[in-house]
């Protein structure tokens, strides 16, 4: 039995196996980072948490796996898309701050210099309906915090 794991200790072989885990939220984990694969309808609670495989393609039609925040709305900020890669997770929503440099430089090293849009889509997962979208770029809250911006 797979047992949890910390939501940024996912790996894309675990993703295959797995397609959809929750964020449990008691006292069997360590903490409200850990995950655990879903395994059946019950699994999906309405007031649990779940991440969801999606493939994710880029302009130049290279595919990657990943997950995102399976909710009702397709906006950034609750989906949180994660590309998992050889060097850990490729995040496209990065809250409150503008990436810096650095993680702008290892996105185009491990995504693609010609990688936007990106397009994704969830699987179908029990009662979880499928998600679509395109990711432009790197989002977050703007200064005033009142807008979504892209880099």
């Amino acid at each position: 039995m797979m047992g949890y794991k910390q939501i940024y200790e996912l790996t894309k072989r675990d993703l295959q196996e797995k397609p959809a885990w929750y964020f449990p939220m008691d006292e069997s984990v360590e903490d409200e980072m850990s995950v655990r694969p879903a395994k059946i309808p019950g699994d999906i609670d309405n007031d649990l948490q779940i991440i969801v495989r999606t493939t994710f393609t880029t302009a130049s039609d290279k595919k990657f796996i990943g997950y995102i925040y399976w909710n009702q709305t397709d906006a950034t900020e609750y989906l949180q898309p994660v590309i998992l890669t050889e060097n850990g997770p490729v995040t496209f929503w990065n809250g409150m701050m503008p990436p810096d440099e650095e993680y702008l430089e290892r996105v185009r090293s491990e995504i693609g210099i010609s990688a936007f849009p990106i397009v994704f889509e969830s699987e179908e997962f029990f009662n979880l309906s499928r998600i679509c979208g395109e990711l432009r770029g790197i989002e977050y809250i703007n200064g005033n915090g009142d807008k979504i911006s892209v880099t």
